[in-house]
Formats: structure tokens, C-alpha cells, sequence
């Protein structure tokens, strides 16, 4: 077996567990759509598709967010936001003197690396700026 083919079914596997977290996650928000769901993990694409729409919309709209992932609610997207936006602002205390002039073009580079551009990319560097 080549190692093309070992790396054309390790993808298709992973895409199938992803189609598959998202079809359970869909699942029990049926089942019980009323209760508050704890530890639904997010795929690689959902997250993805998140800093698509961050970039899009900007970190604030997160109704609009929620609208366009449609295995995820508001309450969890919400909740992504939160966690995703805590660690940058770790990094950024930890790896950024911002006295120095090229603070924000740091902060810009490692944001663009991590998949922020556009609106969200500018909101957050704005949001920085109080560190």
C-alpha cells in the first residue's frame, strides 16, 4: 500500500468521524432539545466554518454564526467564542510586549495564521489593544 493511499483513507476516515460526531450531535439535540448539552466537541470543519463566519460577520454576531453551522446553537457557539477568543488573549499576553511598536503587526500575523482576516481580525486586534 502506497503512502498516497494510507493518506487518502486516513482522510476519509476522519471526514466520516466528523459526519458522524455531527450526525449524533443532531441526534440528541433532537432528543432532547430542551436540556443544556455539555461536552459536544467541535470538528476540525465546524471550527473551521466558525472563523469563516467570525470573519464574515465578526465575533460579535454570534446568532448569525449560529445560523450558518447548523449542528451548533447559539448557546454553543457562544461558548466556542468565549473559550477560542480566552486562549488568543493568553497568547497575546504571553508572547506580545505590547509596549513595542510591532505589537499589533505580531498579533495580526499569529491571528492570520490561526485563520482570522477581515472583520474578525480587525475586531479582535481592536479588543487587544486594552492589554
Amino acid at each position: 500500500m502506497s503512502v498516497s493511499n494510507i493518506k487518502v483513507q486516513y482522510l476519509e476516515i476522519k471526514e466520516g468521524q466528523e459526519k458522524l460526531i455531527q450526525k449524533l450531535d443532531l441526534i440528541l439535540r433532537q432528543l432532547s432539545p430542551d436540556e443544556k448539552q455539555k461536552n459536544v466537541l467541535w470538528t476540525e470543519t465546524e471550527h473551521a466554518k466558525f472563523l469563516e463566519l467570525v470573519n464574515k460577520f465578526g465575533k460579535n454576531k454570534l446568532s448569525e454564526i449560529a445560523k450558518n453551522i447548523p449542528s451548533k446553537n447559539v448557546q454553543q457557539v457562544a461558548s466556542h467564542a468565549q473559550k477560542f477568543f480566552l486562549r488568543l488573549g493568553g497568547w497575546v499576553r504571553k508572547n506580545v510586549d505590547m509596549s513595542r511598536a510591532n505589537a499589533s503587526e505580531q498579533i495580526s500575523q499569529y491571528l492570520t495564521q490561526h485563520g482570522l482576516k477581515g472583520e474578525g481580525l480587525k475586531q479582535v486586534i481592536v479588543s487587544f489593544s486594552d492589554y
